[in-house]
């Protein structure tokens, strides 16, 4: 029955929703019982978030609302309301009044509001005008949770507290999470989801209402910026180190008497030096070439491996180590000669070197002792090692 229900769930839950769910972010979930109509959890062993509609519901709701329900739970997860540490009535509320201001501002709520009611009889859902009336504040906004749970913890509405939590609640809360991953699914939710730059910025206290319509669409991962964190791999080498004494006698020997400890053996990865050359000339075209780069850095880094950053357009205007992400500002602009680049990482007897130019070049360097990846322009040609190829329009 569970199948059923939860194909039921894929087949009408939003376009922007379904690759999230595919990746095994968010999974659902219809208990016979539960504190709420839905509501939504943090899986602490799978680390993903459920969202759990109650079994009764789901069959009897229309595929419609059934999409309203998991829209409702999801804008809880993009809207982060697990990191609010009150799980009290009034942070309950304060949540439910960002998520079905959401849906109001996409014309979801009122729809939301009768389907629940048809099918539960008592259902009722926390109307955001009401709150946002109450609290003085202006109704056409989106409003963060926080703000309001501290404007009604701090104001004590008791009365209107008493009135919204009466009947059967839409929101069973999320309980307060302290976990990077689910602060990074829920980032990832709300990018995913419609309205993704209002929430990023129309959210913030005192901003104007917007008159506009955004739209997100997630972007594959060129393939350029595959090769660039295949080659990254290939330049870690994994190593067997010096082992460890633990006190677990060998199985073999315990039976004779002879306590002779075993040696766990110790996996490292063995340091290593690479360089990141780009051409910093003025032709140069960057896009966002620098954002991967810099991704490619840090598993690098965080796997044993130096890597020195080296700038040139028709001499090197940059050299050093890499210890926190990339510089913020390149310098150059000039001419156009990477044989410096090259020159240098030779001094610096590098194992692998990632170069960055457009081809636009006078003469290339000689084909050095390491391996090197080139990133360049599509239809670009290099005289040695592998190529990424990339073009402005991904």
């Amino acid at each position: 029955m569970n199948e059923d229900l939860e194909r039921q769930a894929l087949r009408v839950v939003s376009p922007e929703l379904l690759p999230l769910i595919k990746m095994g972010l968010i999974n659902f979930s219809f208990p016979e019982k539960g504190p709420a109509p839905a509501w939504t959890g943090w899986d602490e062993k799978a680390r993903v978030f459920k969202i759990s509609i109650l079994r009764e519901l789901a069959e009897q709701a229309s595929p419609s609302l059934l999409g309203m329900l998991i829209e409702h739970e999801a804008n809880h997860i993009a809207c982060q309301h697990f990191k609010i540490e009150c799980m009290l009535p009034d942070r309950l509320i304060a949540g439910d009044v960002e998520a079905n201001g959401w849906m109001r501002r996409r014309g979801t709520y009122d729809p939301l509001q009768k389907g629940l009611s048809r099918v539960l009889g008592d259902g009722k859902l926390v109307d955001p005008v009401e709150v946002l009336t109450e609290l003085g504040l202006d109704t056409e906004r989106v409003y963060r949770a926080d703000i309001i749970h501290d404007m009604i913890h701090d104001g004590e509405l008791e009365e209107l507290i008493k009135q919204l939590m009466t009947g059967s609640n839409m929101c069973g809360g999320i309980e307060h999470v302290d976990d990077d991953r689910a602060a990074a699914i829920g980032g990832v939710v709300a990018a995913a989801m419609p309205d993704a730059e209002a929430r990023a910025s129309g959210r913030m206290w005192g901003t104007e209402p917007g008159e506009g319509r955004f739209s997100y669409a997630m972007r594959p991962t060129p393939p350029w910026a595959e090769k660039l964190m295949e080659f990254a791999r290939a330049v870690i080498e994994t190593t067997l180190s010096d082992g460890r004494k633990h006190a677990r006698p060998i199985p073999s020997l315990r039976q004779l008497g002879v306590h002779v400890p075993s040696i766990k053996p110790r996996w490292g990865h063995k340091p290593k030096k690479a360089c990141l050359m780009v051409d910093v000339s003025g032709s140069m075209w960057w896009g966002n070439i620098l954002g991967y780069l810099a991704s490619a850095v840090k598993y690098l880094r965080t796997h044993n491996v130096n890597v020195h950053f080296i700038a040139c357009d028709t001499r090197i205007v940059m050299d050093e180590e890499l210890t926190d992400g990339l510089p913020q500002e390149l310098p150059g602009g000039g001419g156009t000669d990477i044989v410096p680049l090259f020159d240098r990482a030779r001094e610096l007897k590098v194992e692998a070197a990632i170069c960055v130019t457009d081809c636009e070049l006078p003469h290339w360097p000689d084909k050095p002792p390491f391996e090197t990846l080139w990133i360049v322009p599509a239809g670009q040609h290099v005289p040695f090692g592998e190529v990424a190829f990339y073009s402005e329009e991904e």
